[in-house]
């Protein structure tokens, strides 16, 4: 008892002593430093830093400009936006700035991974380039010498439109290289002298473990993985077996070549490696069977499609592709090899894995003298077999195909235009508001997307169409419905309809559009699926009616 009473007294006396040294920095802005009177750290954490007063032991680095990161609205934050001439306006500055955490020390630790509080608005280029999370196991203080390696988070929810800034807790593991080894953690701003985002940081936390799989508990029933790769490498990683090539996220995909300008000549040329994009553990301990399915392209592929784009499975993978027993999954791969057609591929899983946890990966392989480009828009892990699903052929080709009930080669029958009306990547889907199918219109986060119906000959008067819409992920989807004159092949403007907001992945949502066509003419009739969110939205439904004349349905 006496000990107890002697420590709360040493404690208010501790506390009194910081009050009265107002430059002596509060307890727990010194969470890793060894010594008595620090707040101790709980189980399983290694650094838990609150930027709401200040950057606590967090370092502002400037790796090329002028611009820090500094403590406001309760937060670490950084912006090249500023009125830095004080005339009252506000203009750009260029600058890469990184926020550097104090040393973590990883040894004795198997898994771990990054947990980050934070805002980002404004920002117009690549999220995860622009406002990236580092690590690094040479850092000594100079961040120009120090070997960094850029951790790719999910971005989902970051960057929205609105006046708000909006915060989102996000997590990504660190990789099994560094573990043993003392680490530092940056933050890097990057920007120009014509455009910046705002990047506000409310805490950083490292722990012990694995990051918690982001909207996993929302898949639908029967879905074990479902990763889309328009944004973000999502929650796969890129490990090279052989050679320094990476998979990365670029054109809305994730994608690998070894055809670059390595260089920086100006001139591009090929480079040799084995290069894995890993997902995390999927388990199908309770699957009867299940199969896998990828959206892709693949271009300037020589040699063998599967062997040098193949999808693999494991069951004994354990953080090194070069140490895990894989299993070459053979895919169809017809219309692929020779242009950047996405077409969608799926191969069952073998029964040999079903009851196991497992980790697919997509291995690029090339030679100094020749390499394919492998883009991928998405890959989902389902129950059933291929078998199972529908053949992508099927429906009566006289209908005209507002139901989506028509299939032909995989793509809704009617749903293809000469133009460039439509542009988004169309899929089979049997999540239907009525029938059997429904279609599934890819989205993306840089770029709006369209669904349009072929080029028509309508006369001049009012028009309403209706349809039914439906996110077709936890991301949620917003779409607008319109039209578009096309002369001699070309598209001219485009004209909206009000945007239909907020649309999730529980119900079917009804959209009207009424509109009026001055002149007679060649015209698509078309929804966007807009880049904000960016995810996919089902369609179904669709009718297109002048007065009492139905002319889709």
């Amino acid at each position: 008892m006496k000990k107890i009473l002697f420590s709360v007294l040493a404690l208010a006396m501790a506390a009194f002593s910081f009050t009265s040294c107002e430059d002596v920095p509060a307890p727990y802005d010194d969470p890793n430093a060894g010594g008595g009177g620090e707040v101790v750290l709980p189980e399983g954490v290694l650094l838990d830093q609150s930027f709401t007063n200040s950057l606590g032991n967090f370092t502002s680095i400037s790796a090329s400009g002028s611009l820090k990161w500094y403590n406001d609205y309760s937060s670490a934050m950084v912006t090249g936006y500023q009125d830095f001439n004080g005339d009252g306006q506000k203009e750009n500055q260029a600058g890469v700035t990184y926020l550097v955490s104090p040393e973590i020390d990883l040894a004795g630790v198997e898994n771990a991974y990054i947990t980050i509080n934070h805002a980002i608005k404004y920002e117009r280029s690549d999220i995860n380039t622009n406002n990236t999370i580092l690590i690094s196991k040479d850092f000594s203080g100079d961040v120009n010498t120090a070997t960094w390696e850029a951790l790719t988070y999910n971005t989902d929810g970051l960057n929205a439109n609105g006046s708000t800034f909006d915060f989102y807790e996000k997590s990504v593991n660190i990789p099994t290289s560094y573990m043993g080894s003392k680490i530092v953690i940056a933050l890097r701003h990057t920007c120009n002298d014509t455009q910046s985002s705002t990047w506000e940081v409310k805490s950083l936390k490292v722990q012990k473990g694995q990051a918690p799989e982001e909207g996993g508990s929302e898949l639908p029933a029967g879905t074990y993985l479902e990763q889309d790769f328009s944004s973000t490498l999502g929650t796969f990683t890129s490990q090279a077996a052989s050679g320094s090539l990476k998979w990365y996220n670029d054109y809305s995909s994730a994608m690998v070549t070894g055809f670059q300008d390595f260089n920086g000549d100006g001139t591009k040329e090929n480079q040799a490696g084995v290069t894995y994009l890993v997902s995390p553990e999927i388990d199908l301990t309770s699957a009867t069977d299940a199969y896998i399915t990828i959206n892709h392209a693949i271009n300037y592929e020589h040699g063998d499609i599967n062997a040098n784009n193949s999808i693999v499975i494991s069951k004994d993978y354990n953080g090194d592709v070069k140490t895990a027993t894989w299993k070459m999954l053979e895919y169809d791969t017809n219309g692929l090899g020779s242009s950047f057609t996405f077409m969608e591929k799926s191969v069952n899983i073998p029964a040999e894995f079903i009851g196991s946890k497992v980790v697919v990966a997509l291995r690029h392989t090339c030679d100094d003298s020749q390499s394919s480009t492998w883009e991928v828009k998405k890959l989902s892990v389902k129950a059933g077999s291929v078998d199972e699903q529908p053949s992508g052929d099927t429906g009566d080709l006289t209908a005209a195909n507002g139901n989506f009930e028509t299939w032909v080669s995989g793509l809704p029958n009617n749903w293809s235009t000469t133009s460039t009306a439509g542009n988004a990547t169309l899929s089979m889907s049997t999540d239907a508001h009525s029938g059997s199918y429904s279609v599934n219109v890819g989205g993306d986060s840089k770029y709006n997307k369209r669904i349009s119906y072929k080029e028509m000959e309508l006369k001049a008067g009012e028009y309403t169409m209706t349809f039914y819409a439906k996110a077709a992920t936890a991301t949620g989807a917003s779409v607008r419905p319109g039209y578009v004159p096309v002369t001699d092949g070309k598209v001219g403007n485009y004209f909206y309809g009000d945007y239909t907001n907020d649309i999730t992945n529980s119900e079917w949502v009804k959209v009207t559009h009424t509109f009026t066509i001055d002149a007679d003419g060649t015209y698509c009739v078309l929804i966007m699926n807009s880049k904000n969110p960016g995810g996919d939205v089902l369609i179904d439904d669709f009718t297109l009616s002048m007065g009492e004349t139905v002319i889709i349905k």
